[in-house]
């Protein structure tokens, strides 16, 4: 989560997901430093600082449009395997100016699903006017 600003830690074996089959492959498209939208790794998480992001995989179900932060990384790998398409951004609870238009956000990523995913820190942050 942090690489991009410098942190060289190594990751905790603890830390990453164990899965009893292998996951179904799908693709990513993630925002690179400069802004532009590249093609991400195959059936990777999707960091924080790679949002917008996007996810596609033929053998899913449904569109998503996902407003997220940090908590969503991990989880990232699972809606790839689920969803058709996912479309992720920042919800930006910690920048109320900031926040998504989330119903305009949804129909244009023709979603059929919004997913609001968010560390428990933002609970007192009130929601976003729909």
């Amino acid at each position: 989560e942090f690489a991009g600003f410098g942190d060289t830690s190594a990751t905790e074996d603890w830390t990453i997901p164990k899965y009893r089959s292998a996951l179904n492959p799908f693709s990513t498209e993630i925002s690179d430093a400069s802004g532009e939208i590249v093609a991400g790794g195959e059936s990777a998480n999707i960091g924080l600082l790679e949002m917008p992001a996007a996810t596609t995989n033929p053998q899913g179900s449904g569109t998503a449009l996902i407003l997220r932060d940090s908590t969503g990384d991990a989880l990232s790998q699972l809606w790839g395997q689920s969803f058709a398409r996912t479309c992720q951004i920042r919800h930006n609870l910690d920048y109320p100016a900031d926040r998504p238009d989330v119903l305009g956000e949804a129909e244009k990523c023709d979603a059929d699903t919004v997913l609001y995913v968010f560390t428990e820190r933002y609970f007192a942050k009130p929601p976003p006017v729909m």
